[in-house]
């Protein structure tokens, strides 16, 4: 049960970034990356038991750190959004 609440946790801080993100002035492919991932991370009521057992071994972690990762190229080296 306890690792059942780390893993609701990790998705939980997962959904928090990914959401945050939004407020980042994406291009249009990461606006559609963040939706889909918002759509994976927000199951039915039904589907959120199989989304935390299936979490970590599954392909979202990954897709959600490669997502992080692009958002890098919005951010300039002092912490300030690039308007370039």
């Amino acid at each position: 049960m306890i690792d059942m609440f780390r893993k609701a946790r990790d998705i939980r801080r997962s959904l928090e970034l990914v959401y945050i993100a939004g407020a980042l002035p994406l291009p249009i492919p990461q606006q559609k990356e963040q939706h889909r991932l918002l759509a994976k991370l927000t199951p039915a009521l039904t589907n959120a038991f199989q989304l935390i057992q299936t979490y970590e071994a599954g392909p979202l972690p990954g897709e959600i750190n490669l997502f992080l990762k692009s958002l890098r190229t919005l951010i300039v080296a002092d912490g300030n959004l690039n308007n370039t």
